[in-house]
């Protein structure tokens, strides 16, 4: 009897992803974009300082945050890259995972003077494709833990976002457009905020 009660255990599909390091890892992108979006702020604040000491170390803060956002951001990837063999669409965060180390790699060439500065385009098409192969990934997941509200969710931050890039581009043609694009930027990251914190707290309660 309790061999067949361990066995329901392990299959059920809550408690084989908490058995993983997913949690951790949406987690850890949860608190890099909350520190992201501290860097901004700190970035936006610094230039009315009155102090060239706070107007220092508000740049050198913005950039260490930044890059420990970034970091935070690559491993908490890293560890959904452990979800169960058995969810369906899990190879989307290969995919993800891929194309960013790619944008990467596109980055430090760029910072060297070793690539096309027409790179950026290139670049932002792959960090596009990253960008939607996560959203997809983290829909799975809350369909794989029955959190369709959640799924529901990732699926409308993944439209934000396609529909933020299409603005930016268009911008280029029509700078009206422009403002739109930031009212686009902004509900995008209220919403994959929100997404990322409620998916988390979702799997920590498992």
């Amino acid at each position: 009897m309790r061999q067949q009660n361990n066995s329901r255990q392990n299959t059920n599909p809550a408690r084989q992803l908490k058995q993983t390091k997913v949690p951790r890892g949406i987690s850890f992108l949860y608190y890099s974009l909350a520190l992201t979006i501290l860097s901004v702020i700190i970035l936006i604040i610094t230039p009315f300082a009155g102090s060239l000491a706070f107007l220092f170390f508000g740049v050198v803060g913005t950039i260490i945050a930044s890059v420990v956002a970034q970091i935070m951001a690559i491993v908490g990837k890293l560890f959904c890259l452990t979800a169960p063999e058995r969810m369906t669409g899990k190879e989307t965060i290969y995919i993800s995972v891929m194309f960013d180390l790619i944008s990467i790699i596109i980055a430090c060439f760029q910072g060297i003077g070793a690539f096309s500065p027409n790179g950026a385009g290139l670049q932002t098409i792959i960090s596009a494709i990253a960008y939607v192969s996560f959203l997809i990934f983290l829909k799975q997941v809350a369909e794989f833990i029955h959190k369709n509200n959640l799924a529901k969710d990732a699926e409308g931050v993944l439209l934000i976002g396609i529909g933020l890039v299409v603005s930016l581009g268009l911008a280029t043609i029509f700078p009206f457009i422009a403002l739109l694009s930031l009212l686009l930027f902004l509900i995008w990251v209220i919403r994959y905020y929100k997404l990322l914190m409620n998916l988390s707290e979702a799997m920590q309660s498992l």
